[in-house]
């Protein structure tokens, strides 16, 4: 099976973490358009107060809870942090081609 996923943000992450766990024999590239980084969206909204605006909780993955914010609602810094730690931790690296025009 050979996958492709547009980004490397919660849902590329996830979808990286949950076929290296439950899949066989396949191949993943999560595409990072034109960016050197992962997280679009969290790594580019740093504006004063930018949080997400649904509870810390729900915006985790069950796999690896995030006890380390300081808010109900975690702020824009907090969440890309989560994103590459869990990225670092579970070694998904190797699926995310940063800098790919898409």
């Amino acid at each position: 099976v050979k996958i492709i996923h547009v980004g490397s943000g919660a849902l590329g992450l996830l979808l990286a973490y949950k076929a290296e766990q439950q899949l066989n024999n396949y191949s993943l590239i999560c595409d990072e358009n034109l960016n050197d980084f992962i997280g679009r969206t969290w790594y580019e909204n740093k504006y004063p107060g930018c949080a997400c605006d649904v509870p810390t909780l729900t915006y985790t993955y069950t796999v690896e809870t995030n006890s380390e914010n300081s808010n109900f609602y975690s702020y824009s810094e907090e969440v890309q942090t989560y994103f590459e730690r869990f990225q670092e931790k579970d070694k998904m690296a190797k699926y995310i081609h940063l800098n790919t025009e898409v």
